[in-house]
């Protein structure tokens, strides 16, 4: 027992500084969202918490944002994940956190791009921001902007090309502030296409975006909306 105390009297600072490493090192753990060392393990773990199978990825790239509000803050980043399983496609979207990767919101595990639908588009991110027009009745004058990053998916492998109406819809007050932009395929046959635009924004308003796909003739083989 002597022996013990005696011991435990000798090493009990470098016990209490390694449970203090210990504990430091949970908590900058839990403060990063319990971030994960790779990708995949990020994954993995969404998966897991929504009950869904091991999924396959078969297409990811990043998208960093231009804007950001207030200004001096730094522009949004972050990785999109397509999987794949029986049912069909859902996406997820990462981003790289101090070495470690986290999911930024688990809604988007809801996104998801059924087998049956030849096209599918959703908005990876929609970050506003504003721009001063200076002095106006002694008050700053601001134009606000909507920066519009969208993705979309065909499984039709006729599509040639695929473009998309997006912006906000403001009602007979505000009227639409609405463009339509070709997007972009990641790579050749992949099926995956994306757009990032900059867009006004009335006062109030409702997120508003079709897409349209067309095979090398330019007709249209198919539409998605989310006003259908």
């Amino acid at each position: 027992m002597r022996r013990r105390i005696l011991w435990l009297r000798a090493y009990w600072p470098l016990l209490a500084s390694l449970l203090f490493l210990v504990f430091s090192l949970l908590f900058l753990w839990a403060c990063t969202g319990f971030a994960m060392p790779t990708q995949e393990l990020a994954l993995v773990r969404l998966e897991q918490q929504a009950i869904l199978p091991r999924g396959t990825t078969v297409a990811r790239g990043s998208v960093r944002m231009e804007h950001a509000f207030p200004a001096d803050d730094p522009p949004s980043s972050f990785t999109w994940v397509l999987r794949q399983y029986e049912d069909g496609y859902r996406l997820f979207k990462l981003q790289h956190f101090l070495g470690l990767w986290r999911d930024t919101s688990t809604p988007w595990l809801d996104t998801n791009f059924p087998l049956s639908e030849p096209l599918c588009l959703t908005i990876l991110e929609n970050s506003m921001y504003n721009e001063s027009l200076g002095w106006k009745d002694g008050m700053p004058d601001w134009t606000w902007y909507s920066e519009i990053c969208a993705l979309a998916f065909t499984t039709d492998p006729a599509v040639e090309r695929v473009e998309a109406t997006v912006g906000w819809r403001g009602g007979a007050q505000n009227g639409d502030h609405l463009t339509t932009l070709s997007l972009t395929e990641t790579a050749p046959d992949s099926g995956i296409w994306l757009l990032q635009t900059d867009v006004s924004m009335p006062d109030s308003g409702s997120l508003s975006y079709t897409c349209r796909a067309y095979d090398a003739a330019g007709t249209l083989l198919c539409t998605y909306s989310n006003e259908d």
